[in-house]
């Protein structure tokens, strides 16, 4: 593969900072476009533009000549104070990002999304999920985050069919070391390790190695064709599983009684009235608890076929996010 220019946005966030690793390995040309990008963070060779992508003369300057673009930037916590910066983030952000990158003319922009929006919260999940799924209403989003990320995708479709460079991926829940800003899988972890609760929801979560989150972007860049959608999935794994890898792996006591879904909800609410008084995360959020209340199968066969993509076990990630997490 020739050296191409690339440019990521997010690329000090979880998966961008892995697609630039990769990126860089396999010698191509990055800048990062990233208000938390320091250059502690990546090799010598990176270039860095701390700026938000809400900037539009400073992504233009920065897409200028690229010929990949990476668009993972993106406000991808299931809980802010302030419910707004969803959409300036995650929408308002992507329409600069769409214009910026058809003004530069590049070959070829992945967008990263996820695959609950997808889906209906709603909805029992009896079937399994594939990239040809109709597209659910917006009213069948089930809290600000998956509604700004709807949204985006909405504005992404619009795009694509001028143009025909745009790539959209749906992964799961990415697992795995380097979450440095603790996205909504590395809180779950993190209030289990340090903050044990008595109970628990039990769900099946689709859990994938953020490492091959990232080398689908890179995949994308090289195979797809322009337009295409994947779906990026992992295993299904109960959350009772996880919570005794947990165990097995610390040896502290996890959970072992699971509750019905309307207390959780009832939590997610009293804990969502709690942080806007405080100011805090809540222990639960109700985005995260509608999120949870139905099981999905996901189908990621297109990325199987058309990639050659093939992620690795879930449980591995797991464990080494849980080796950074816990104290030396």
């Amino acid at each position: 593969m020739a050296r191409k220019r690339t440019v990521v946005t997010g690329g000090a966030g979880f998966i961008g900072a892995h697609l630039v690793s990769q990126l860089v390995a396999a010698g191509h040309d990055v800048t990062v476009v990233d208000p938390q990008a320091e250059a502690g963070m990546f090799p010598d060779v990176v270039r860095i533009e701390k700026a938000s992508i809400l900037d539009q003369k400073l992504l233009q300057r920065s897409f200028s000549g690229a010929q990949w673009i990476f668009h993972l930037a993106g406000i991808a916590h299931l809980w802010s104070s302030d419910r707004k910066t969803y959409d300036r983030v995650n929408r308002q952000g992507t329409a600069r990002v769409l214009a910026a990158a058809g003004d530069c003319g590049c070959e070829k922009l992945i967008v990263t999304s996820t695959e609950a929006i997808l889906r209906d919260w709603r909805d029992h999940g009896d079937h399994t999920l594939t990239e040809l799924e109709p597209s659910p209403p917006i009213e069948a989003m089930p809290g600000p985050y998956c509604r700004s990320k709807w949204q985006a995708n909405h504005l992404i479709h619009k795009t694509a069919r001028r143009s025909p460079g745009v790539i959209s991926l749906y992964p799961t829940i990415p697992v795995g070391p380097g979450d440095r800003w603790k996205t909504a899988p590395a809180q779950m972890l993190e209030t289990f390790l340090f903050n044990t609760p008595p109970v628990y929801l039990q769900t099946v979560l689709n859990l994938v190695p953020a490492t091959d989150v990232a080398s689908a972007h890179l995949l994308a860049a090289e195979k797809a064709e322009p337009g295409d959608r994947f779906i990026l999935g992992g295993q299904d794994i109960k959350l009772s599983t996880l919570l005794e890898w947990l165990e097995m792996k610390t040896g502290q006591r996890m959970p072992k009684r699971h509750i019905p879904y309307v207390l959780a909800q009832a939590i997610g609410f009293f804990s969502e009235g709690i942080a806007r008084i405080t100011g805090k995360s809540p222990l639960a959020t109700l985005e995260g608890v509608r999120l949870a209340r139905h099981a999905w199968r996901v189908d990621s066969s297109h990325a199987q076929k058309v990639l050659g993509w093939h992620p690795g076990k879930a449980r591995n990630a797991v464990l080494e996010a849980i080796d950074e997490m816990m104290p030396p």
